[in-house]
């Protein structure tokens, strides 16, 4: 059998992921969000800041890994805030 190139399995991959419905996803990149929960940076909660990168998460409780939770990665000042942020973490600005 001939072994499947890492460019071809990124597309099959990047294919399945655009295809899915999501729902889920409540943020894009480049999307200006409000921080409403932060347990890592207390004081950054209430800040306005930018989402700068978008994490899908699958898991075996998932509905065949159909469904995948987001993460979000936020920038606020200039600066990437530790750790990463939930859809509940952040509202729309």
């Amino acid at each position: 059998s001939t072994p499947i190139k890492s460019s071809a399995a990124s597309d099959v991959y990047k294919r399945q992921f655009n295809n899915n419905n999501m729902e889920n996803l409540k943020f894009n990149v480049g999307d200006n969000v409000k921080i409403v929960s932060n347990d890592l940076q207390p004081a950054m909660v209430g800040k306005i800041g930018r989402v700068k990168k978008v994490y899908p998460s699958f898991s075996e409780y998932s509905d065949n890994n159909v469904q995948p939770s987001y993460f979000y990665r936020v920038e606020v000042g200039g600066a990437v805030l530790k750790g990463v942020a939930t859809n509940n973490d952040l509202e729309k600005v």
